[in-house]
C-alpha cells in the first residue's frame, strides 16, 4: 500500500512535535511494509494526482497546525476531489477521517487540578492565533471560565504575537491577578517559568504552572518539574497510518463530503513540582466545537527566535543517548576532547564523531556554535539535569 503524505513545508523543518508524529507515520509504515509517498509542500498544487492515485481512492495524509495554509490546501483538494485524513479542527468537505489530541478534557483536568491545589485565578498563557491546537485550547478554557461564571476570559488569556518574550512581559505586568497559569505547551512553558525564576518569583509558591504538550524533556526547568497533560505525537502518526488503511479499504467513494473515521487521542495527568498538590480526577462537560478564523494571518509560531531555541534543544536532547549528555556537560566545563575519552572511557575519535552528530542535530557545524547556542540562550541547566 503506497501512502501519500503532505506536510506543511515550515512545520516539518521546524517543529519538534511534526518530527515525532513523521517518526510515529515512518514506524508502522515499515513495520507494515507500506510505503510512503512524500507530497512536497511548497509544490503540492503542481503533483500529479491522476498519476498518483491511477484508479485507487483519492485520498492523503496532511499535517499543518496552520489555519490559512491549511485552508488553502483543502480548497484545492475539495476541487480535485481528493480526500484528506488530518489532525485539524478545521471544517472542510475534503476531511473524511481526523486525528486529534482531546484538548477539552485536557483544560478540565488542568483546572480541576489547580483548584485543588487552591487556585482560583488561572491565565492561558502563549496562546498563537494562527495555530489550529492553540484555538482549541482557547476556546475550551473560555468555555470553562463562562462556566464558572468569568464574563470576560479574554482578559485571562496572554496572545504570543510572534514574541514569547513579549507575551512575558504582558503577563508580567498583571502578575498579581493570577495565581497559576495553563501554558499551551511545553516550550511556552519552560520559557515562562525560566523568566519568572530569574526574575525572582517561586515557583510554585508564587505561582503554579501547567502544561499542554508532549515534548517531555523540557519539563525540567532547574529544580521545577512542570505538571502537565502528556499526549504521544507519535501515536497520532501512526493511527493516522491505521485511519488510512482503513478508509482506503472501505470508504473508497470519493463522492463522500463527510468524516468516515474520527480519532480522539486522550492523554496523561503527569504530576510534578510546579504544582502543589497531586492529582485529581476530572469531570466532563459538553463539548463545544472550536471556533476557527478564515482571516487570520499568514504568521508562524516558529519565526520566533525563543522558540526556535527551544525547538532545536528539543531536537538535540532527543538524538541523545546517555554517553552524549555525558559529553555535553563535560563541553559545557570546557573539558578538552582529550580529558572527556578519559573520563567515559571513549576513543578521541569516537567522542569526535558523537560531537559531530551534537552539532548536526541543532545545524552547527562548529564546536564553538554548539556551545555558543547552549549558554547563549542559558540552557546549561536543562542539560545537567538529563
Amino acid at each position: 500500500m503506497q501512502i501519500p503524505i503532505l506536510f506543511e513545508p515550515n512545520y516539518l523543518r521546524d517543529s519538534i512535535w511534526a518530527e515525532q508524529t513523521r517518526l510515529g507515520i515512518e514506524q508502522i509504515v515499515t513495520q507494515r511494509r507500506y510505503t510512503l509517498y512524500k507530497i512536497d509542500g511548497n509544490t503540492y498544487q503542481d503533483t500529479d494526482y491522476e498519476k498518483l492515485f491511477g484508479d485507487g481512492p483519492r485520498l492523503l495524509i496532511m499535517l499543518s497546525p496552520y489555519y490559512a495554509w491549511t485552508q488553502q490546501a483543502l480548497t484545492f483538494f475539495e476541487k480535485k476531489k481528493i480526500q484528506v485524513i488530518t489532525g485539524n479542527s478545521i471544517q472542510s468537505k475534503a476531511i473524511v477521517g481526523r486525528v486529534s489530541f482531546h484538548y477539552e478534557d485536557a483544560i478540565i483536568s488542568l483546572l480541576e487540578h489547580l483548584r485543588s491545589c487552591g487556585c482560583n485565578h488561572t491565565a492561558l498563557f502563549g496562546y498563537f492565533q494562527n495555530s489550529d491546537s492553540d484555538i482549541q485550547k482557547k476556546t475550551y478554557f473560555f468555555q470553562e471560565m463562562r462556566s464558572a461564571g468569568i464574563s470576560t476570559p479574554e482578559d485571562y488569556c496572554f496572545e504570543n504575537h510572534e514574541n514569547l518574550t513579549d507575551c512575558y512581559h504582558s503577563f508580567k505586568n498583571r502578575i498579581h491577578e493570577f495565581d497559576s497559569v495553563i501554558c499551551v505547551n511545553d516550550i511556552a512553558a519552560c520559557m515562562l517559568t525560566k523568566s519568572l525564576i530569574q526574575d525572582g518569583f517561586r515557583i510554585p509558591e508564587d505561582m503554579q504552572i501547567v502544561t499542554i504538550g508532549a515534548t517531555t524533556k523540557l519539563r525540567d526547568v532547574g529544580s521545577v518539574t512542570l505538571t502537565g497533560i502528556n499526549y504521544s505525537d507519535r501515536d497520532a502518526g501512526k493511527h493516522m497510518v491505521l485511519l488510512f488503511r482503513y478508509l482506503w479499504h472501505n470508504a473508497c467513494d470519493n463522492a463522500t463530503s463527510h468524516i468516515l473515521g474520527n480519532i480522539l487521542i486522550s492523554g496523561n495527568l503527569k504530576i510534578g513540582n510546579s504544582t502543589r498538590l497531586s492529582e485529581t480526577t476530572a469531570q466532563k462537560v459538553s463539548q463545544s466545537a472550536p471556533v476557527s478564523n478564515s482571516n487570520l494571518p499568514s504568521i508562524d509560531f516558529y519565526s520566533n527566535s525563543r522558540v526556535r531555541a527551544y525547538s532545536r534543544l528539543e531536537t538535540l536532547i532527543q538524538s541523545c543517548d546517555q554517553t552524549d549528555m555525558q559529553i555535553l556537560k563535560c563541553l559545557l566545563e570546557d573539558n578538552s576532547y582529550e580529558k572527556i575519552s578519559k573520563a567515559l572511557f571513549l576513543s578521541r575519535s569516537s567522542v569526535h564523531y558523537r560531537i559531530r552528530c551534537l552539532e548536526k542535530a541543532i545545524g552547527v557545524t562548529t564546536l564553538d556554535e554548539l556551545k555558543g547556542f547552549l549558554r547563549s540562550n542559558q540552557f546549561e541547566d536543562v542539560i545537567r539535569i538529563n
